[in-house]
């Protein structure tokens, strides 16, 4: 098939390769990105380990950041990462002393 100016326009071999490869490559990256982010755990997963249980719930807080959920009137708080499957739960006593 020609073109306007008499030209084959036809795709070269590599050419074609090179755009199969691109249009498998982008997706399967892309994939690959939200499986590890849905298996990162929050950020305060990593800070949790140097709390006490002789702290206030105000005091975890501001710690570890505003919580995602706040369950059971406040007895329990959670974080977790948008597009993410791993929550991390922080439990307070009848006093809003840290548990665990």
């Amino acid at each position: 098939m020609s073109n306007p100016e008499g030209h084959e326009s036809r795709l070269s071999l590599k050419d074609a390769c090179l755009t199969i490869v691109l249009a498998l490559s982008i997706p399967c990256l892309g994939f690959l990105f939200l499986m590890w982010n849905f298996n990162q755990p929050p950020s305060a997963y990593y800070k949790r380990d140097t709390l006490t249980n002789d702290i206030t719930r105000a005091e975890v807080i501001s710690f570890l950041g505003r919580p995602s959920s706040d369950l059971n009137g406040g007895i329990r708080i959670a974080y977790s990462r948008t597009l993410g499957w791993v929550i991390l739960y922080i439990s307070f006593d009848d006093k809003g002393m840290f548990l665990e």
